[in-house]
């Protein structure tokens, strides 16, 4: 199967729009999964822009 979202589509997937259904995608393991690589990449370009104005 593919993805949608970046959601897992699976067999047994929900398509219900619910709180429930929202809250377990938000706190997801892929959704922490990207954020963790966000803050990886924002903390690079900070660094790299410090470094780059330092005198």
């Amino acid at each position: 199967m593919g993805a949608a979202l970046g959601i897992p589509i699976t067999d047994d997937f929900d398509h219900a729009v619910s709180v429930a259904n929202m809250l377990d995608r938000l706190f997801s393991q892929h959704m922490l999964i990207g954020l963790l690589v966000a803050a990886v990449f924002l903390g690079a370009a900070l660094w790299l822009r410090h470094r780059a104005t330092d005198n």
